[in-house]
């Protein structure tokens, strides 16, 4: 097996389109990931591998530092093997794994050995994909995409989602953050729901595939909940996705929330692979 390592995203994209569409839905996250890559919103210190045999790729692996090394879908498993093991080689440092279940475990396994260093499970994750919206669930509220008048309330509505959803995680939003919202609010990519003209429910539309689009951010304040705002929404980007020429929509869910689950099974997401993501227990500095 030979390890290509490349620093430009569209010769990396050239490189592994072919080998991610076999297993599109699951690879989507990999795809919207070096989509940001090539217009410029990760800029420094990317990480973009494949393990390649006879010049095809077997497995593909993107890190955005400070985020977690994402490995794609593979049915080469002794492909993580040689990945792992240039990384070591090369000294990179990596704050935790996101990949399907089996290989997030092996590669973990493999990573924390090398290292003598701990790591613990950060979340259970499962990627959901739509063809067909059930319409019944499309509601009758006012939903659209919104302009800057309402950039405080979607960064307040962020910093609330992240806390729930990653609540040992530290996150401030800075200057940098706020700009990228800002550009994504420009972009008409953030979208709300509202009942009597008050905003209730939010939804980000978030990367492409070749024939798809990622969604994610869905949120509904606490006092707000249990009234169907957040199904609504969902229904309704869906369809809006769908109606722009996707074939597919995706999204991510944590498995430790049953109530989220069964709301975009309802919609018309079906269940495709477990994602899990491991975290390293140890200073960053010396990972």
């Amino acid at each position: 097996m030979l390890i290509n390592s490349f620093v430009d995203p569209f010769k990396f994209y050239d490189q592994i389109r072919n080998f991610l569409m076999k297993h599109e839905a699951e690879n989507n996250l990999i795809f919207a990931i070096l989509n940001a890559i090539k217009v410029g919103r990760y800029k420094e210190n990317n990480l973009m591998i494949s393990v390649e045999e006879r010049n095809k790729p077997l497995l593909a692996a993107v890190m955005t530092p400070p985020h977690n090394l994402l490995l794609s879908y593979t049915q080469i498993m002794n492909s993580i093997d040689q990945l792992i093991n240039f990384l070591v080689e090369n000294e990179n440092k990596i704050p935790g794994i996101l990949a399907f279940k089996k290989a997030a475990k092996k590669a973990t396994k493999l990573w924390s050995r090398k290292k003598n260093i701990s790591y613990k499970l950060g979340m259970n994750e499962r990627i959901y994909k739509l063809e067909e919206v059930d319409y019944k669930y499309l509601g009758p509220h006012d939903f659209k995409a919104v302009d800057l008048t309402y950039e405080n309330l979607i960064l307040k509505w962020i910093k609330l989602f992240r806390e729930e959803a990653l609540p040992n995680e530290k996150f401030e939003i800075d200057e940098e953050y706020r700009k990228i919202t800002r550009q994504r609010i420009e972009e008409n990519r953030y979208f709300i729901l509202f009942d009597n003209n008050q905003p209730v429910s939010m939804v980000h539309k978030a990367g492409k595939t070749p024939n798809g689009n990622l969604i994610n951010q869905v949120f509904t304040p606490s006092n707000l909940r249990r009234r169907g705002y957040a199904t609504e929404a969902v229904a309704k980007i869906s369809k809006l996705l769908l109606d722009e020429g996707n074939r597919f929509c995706f999204l991510f869910t944590d498995l430790s929330n049953p109530t989220s689950n069964k709301i975009y099974q309802n919609v018309g997401y079906r269940p495709i692979i477990d994602m899990d993501q491991y975290e390293f227990l140890v200073d960053k500095e010396h990972i």
